[in-house]
């Protein structure tokens, strides 16, 4: 028997990453460095700026992203890094000299899959 550590999303959980938004779900998804991110409707690219300059190791722990009106929200693999929440924010800047505030950040743990 084969085992697996996977994280897993559901639909509650997007719901909760987008719940500054309307229906997110008609935005689209794109996969961008191992980052699952869900569009709002203005489609603001910033967002991969955002991505593109996080450090390597915490970028590996990122599971989602979603931004809205300058707003960004994460899901996190197994825990939230140091100064990742709405609470001990680091700046968040897409290099156009705007920063970006988290609206929420939360983390979601591995479950045990077998075949």
């Amino acid at each position: 028997m084969s085992e697996k550590r996977v994280t897993i999303l559901q639909q509650n959980d997007l719901t909760e990453l987008c719940s500054n938004a309307g229906r997110f779900q008609d935005n689209g998804f794109s996969l961008y460095r191992g980052v699952l991110v869900v569009w709002d409707d203005d489609y603001d690219v910033r967002v991969l700026d955002v991505l593109d300059r996080m450090p390597v190791n915490i970028l590996e722990q990122l599971l989602a992203v979603h931004e809205r009106k300058a707003s960004i929200s994460f899901i996190w693999d197994k825990a939230i890094p140091h100064g990742y929440t709405e609470y001990d924010p680091v700046d968040l800047e897409p290099g156009d000299g705007d920063l970006f505030q988290i609206h929420t950040s939360f983390a979601r743990e591995p479950k045990l899959l077998s075949r």
